[in-house]
């Protein structure tokens, strides 16, 4: 074992979180970041902007960008919004899709408070859009190639071009009423794809190829490509590839010629703020990190600006100095100085993994950034408000525990993932002001204390990941001993299931793998295994009655001997966490990936009667992973750094005060990835035990591939290992050409059908 590195000094910042004047049910106590990915962004002017991104989301700035409030917006969860423009600060626009593969515009004409929805039936993804005033504008997207134009600022729209071949068109833009331009690629049925610019003299209504050069094979999957005009004459494209592609035109895109670019590739977007300043964002040539390029003098030289760890897409430039960019994970930068300095304005995603509080005030919360970096959450007022402090931790997958044996001793373990995984074990002595960390070579996924000198870790020994080491110590961390080992089982579900502790007291504990369940009876001396069904979650009162299980529910009254299955109100995917209080009363976080037609990831089950029934308590758009008890006080914590908290005295009832329950449907899903080349995943979920077949098919309707799954029970088939896998081939085990296809899945009681499309 490696001695400690050093100390690790934590600056505390502060920030509040709304109160809450009792928690009888269960309550949001914190919650940072959105944990939608954004994509576009668009600012009027120094103060009011807004950003768009998945699940509907549109969230609005009023003071550059330092908060953001979210919009609302009449849309189901499973869309995407893709392009934002405002013509002023009350005349806005925004396109997107469904899941489902239809397409709408919105638009607003009170600066976002209320959003008007179209729905584009002649164009599937409407992706880019131009407006010259707050009248006239101008759609494109993908699918047919279809332009759609608008007179009267949105409110009905018309389709103005068809074209007879088939486009994926990335963006449009309008110098004037009469003169536009769009970009993208031509998609045939076989054969290559081919970069596309067409530009119009009369406003739209017919279109003339201006460039047209064939996709190479290895940048077929990376369509982006964007346009600006400065001027009517002189302008400006990017197209996205290995090989940097930049054009430029000085005849009105009469003809295009490409420029020498050598300092990245990939390029994104391409902006202009007047003839002679514009900003290119993409990546660099030989590191692959994100970068803004910068050029003074119209394009004829560009000059690397800033360097960022992951790409850049789009750019927005209000002048020379302030300006925003985006990066390929959705975060938004801001600089004031012309990209030599950047902020990055909104908080990242984060997630919590463990909580721990030792009486009804003082608790803590450990977790992740998205981006790299520790996270702990420190709250003396039983969560209402918390303090953050960061630890500079590398990025990777993580697993960890948590566990403080007073306001002032704590202790973690992390694990960090990866080709060099490595471990590390945390002490703090004075709170979590300050911790102390030691490089160690195992490497943990739960930890805990007995009291200040006994602990003991669950830990993995670096190269034999199936193996469940039980490490303990008896001088409070500074030495740990490897006191029992077991084999374990490989990943469940596709999925890496963390091991867990429970200490009932000194003597005895419980400790949980994805396979078995261990217990000792004299502080870790000896252990005796349980083999039980599949378990990711579980909590024993003694040494006799427990819960536990993964997909299902599974109860015991004598130590394991034997189990019978509890029936849960719906299907989920895996148990992360269970708690009761007594013998009677109990809850169980239940998560999944899709129930029905909405993004419903975690269902906290109650029960009052020992589990013989359940019901819902709360639905969370986020997964949660831990539960968190002390004084009479319940706490879960999970993704986005979401922090619930309930009373335990008193049954919780926001399932039936705020929540309308309805019943699992059977939906089909999209497939993914979509597009794909040369192979796909379809993901669905049944509402009862039936037959299950999945009909491939092309436009004209006819059967080119059954795939059977067979009969199967109900419940959500959303992961790899459960999804239909299609290897792009017909029942002939020939390769099915380029183009839009079509499934469809069929049960006992449900048919129904999706798009998908294939490139090669």
């Amino acid at each position: 074992m490696k001695r400690m590195r050093g100390l690790l000094v934590l600056t505390i910042l502060c920030f509040l979180i709304s109160s809450v004047t009792s928690l009888q049910a269960w309550e949001i106590l914190q919650q940072s970041g959105f944990s939608q990915a954004l994509g576009d962004i668009f600012f009027i002017d120094e103060q009011k902007g807004w950003a768009t991104g998945y699940q509907g989301v549109i969230i609005h700035t009023q003071d550059g960008g330092k908060t953001w409030s979210q919009q609302k917006v009449e849309l189901p969860c499973d869309s995407e919004l893709y392009n934002i423009y405002f013509a002023d600060d009350k005349h806005g626009w925004v396109t997107g899709s469904y899941v489902m593969g239809d397409g709408f515009i919105l638009n607003t004409s009170n600066g976002g408070e209320t959003w008007k929805i179209f729905k584009t039936k002649d164009m599937e993804m409407p992706y880019s859009i131009s407006f010259i005033d707050n009248k006239k504008g101008w759609v494109c997207g993908f699918g047919n190639g279809t332009i759609l134009h608008t007179e009267d600022g949105g409110k009905t729209w018309d389709v103005l071009y068809k074209p007879e071949k088939n486009y994926l068109w990335r963006q449009i833009f309008f110098e004037n009423a009469q003169k536009g331009w769009v970009i993208g690629c031509e998609s045939p049925q076989k054969g290559k794809f081919f970069d596309t610019i067409m530009a119009t003299k009369d406003g739209g209504k017919t279109w003339q190829v201006k460039y047209y050069k064939p996709v190479a094979d290895e940048d077929w999957w990376y369509p982006w490509s964007s346009i600006w005009f400065v001027n009517e004459q002189e302008g400006w494209a990017t197209i996205c590839k290995k090989e940097a592609t930049l054009l430029y035109t000085k005849d009105g895109g009469e003809t295009w010629t490409k420029h020498q670019f050598n300092l990245g590739s990939w390029l994104y977007s391409v902006k202009f703020i007047n003839q002679k300043e514009g900003f290119i964002s993409g990546n660099l040539a030989d590191s692959g990190k994100g970068a803004l390029f910068h050029t003074k003098d119209g394009g004829i030289s560009w000059e690397l600006t800033a360097e960022f760890s992951k790409s850049l897409r789009k750019i927005h430039f209000l002048n020379s100095q302030e300006g925003w960019v985006t990066r390929s994970n959705g975060y938004f930068y801001h600089t004031i100085n012309g990209g030599k300095d950047w902020e990055c304005q909104l908080e990242p995603k984060t997630h919590l993994h463990d909580i721990c509080f030792v009486d009804r005030n003082n608790g803590w919360a450990f977790g992740k950034y998205e981006r790299g970096g520790g996270l702990i959450l420190h709250s003396e007022d039983g969560g209402r408000n918390w303090d953050k402090q960061r630890l500079e931790l590398p990025s990777g997958d993580w697993q960890m525990g948590i566990h403080f044996m007073d306001s002032q001793h704590g202790w973690t373990g992390v694990s960090i993932l990866g080709p060099n995984s490595t471990g590390a074990f945390l002490q703090t002595k004075d709170g979590s002001k300050n911790w102390s960390i030691t490089e160690i070579e195992y490497l943990p996924q739960d930890i805990h204390f007995s009291d200040a000198q006994n602990g003991l870790m669950i830990a993995e020994i670096e190269g034999g990941p199936l193996v469940m080491s039980f490490v303990q110590t008896n001088d409070g961390g500074e030495s740990w001993q490897v006191r029992n080992k077991v084999a374990r089982d490989k990943e469940l579900g596709g999925r890496r299931i963390p091991s867990r502790i429970q200490c009932l007291n000194a003597q005895q504990w419980w400790v949980m793998s994805s396979w078995c369940l261990s217990y000792t009876s004299n502080n870790g001396k000896n252990w005796t295994q349980k083999k039980v069904p599949d378990t990711s979650g579980f909590y024993f009162l003694d040494d006799q009655i427990g819960w536990f299980g993964s997909n299902r529910l599974y109860h015991t009254k004598n130590g394991c001997q034997d189990y019978k299955e509890q029936e849960l109100p719906m299907p989920i995917e895996w148990i992360s966490d269970i708690y009761f209080k007594d013998s009677q009363e109990g809850w169980c976080l239940g998560n999944r990936y899709y129930v029905g037609d909405s993004l419903e990831r975690c269902i906290i089950f109650h029960t009052t009667n020992g589990g013989e029934t359940w019901e819902v308590d709360l639905k969370s758009p986020q997964h949660l992973h831990r539960f968190g008890y002390a004084s009479g006080r319940l706490w879960a914590v999970g993704d986005n750094s979401v922090v619930y908290g309930i009373a335990t005295q008193a049954v919780s009832a926001l399932g039936k005060q705020y929540i309308t329950l309805g019943k699992v449907k059977t939906v089909l899903f999209q497939n993914y990835p979509n597009p794909f080349n040369p192979e796909t995943w379809i993901p669905y979920q049944i509402a009862q035990d039936s037959d299950v077949t999945i009909t491939i098919h092309n436009i004209k309707g006819e059967t080119i591939r059954t795939l059977q799954p067979g009969r199967q029970r109900a419940g959500a088939y959303i992961l790899k290992k459960q999804a239909v896998y299609w290897d792009g081939k017909d029942d002939k085990g020939e390769e099915v050409a380029s183009g839009v296809y079509f499934y469809t899945l069929r049960t006992s009681d449900f048919s129904t059908s999706r798009k998908m499309v294939i490139f090669k």
